[in-house]
C-alpha cells in the first residue's frame, strides 16, 4: 500500500510526492518554499544542505526508521580468512572508539555500540 492509499485510508487528504531523479533537487526545492518537506535519510540530506549552501530556514524534523549499512564479501570470495581478519579488525576499531571517529569524519552518525 502506497502512502498516499495509507492516508486516504486514515480519512486524510493524501500529500503530493513529487519523485526526482536525485536527491539535490528535491532539497532546492525545499529552501526555495515550492515544497514542504523532504523524505530523505538524514545524514544524506545534511550533507547535500551542505554542499548546495542551503542550511538557513531548513531543520530536520524527524526520523522515520533507523538505517543499518553493511560490510559485505560475496559468496564467493575464497579467503575466508582474510573475511575473519577483517572482521576481527573491525570489531576492534569499534571497541577503541576508532571506527566511531572514522564514521563522524565522513559527516555521518555511528550506532551505539552494545
Amino acid at each position: 500500500m502506497s502512502i498516499r492509499d495509507e492516508m486516504a485510508a486514515q480519512g486524510l487528504t493524501p500529500i503530493e510526492i513529487d519523485e526526482r531523479p536525485d536527491d539535490a533537487s528535491g532539497f532546492r526545492k525545499l529552501a526555495a518554499g515550492r515544497i514542504d518537506a523532504v523524505y530523505s535519510n538524514r545524514d544524506r540530506g545534511r550533507q547535500i544542505l551542505e554542499a548546495e549552501g542551503l542550511t538557513a530556514g531548513v531543520r530536520y524534523a524527524g526520523g522515520h526508521q533507523g538505517i543499518f549499512y553493511y560490510a559485505g564479501f560475496a559468496r564467493s570470495f575464497p579467503d575466508q580468512g582474510m573475511i575473519d581478519r577483517f572482521n576481527a579488525a573491525w570489531r576492534e576499531l569499534f571497541r577503541r572508539g576508532e571506527a566511531q571517529e572514522i564514521i563522524k569524519s565522513y559527516g555521518l552518525e555511528p550506532a551505539e555500540v552494545e
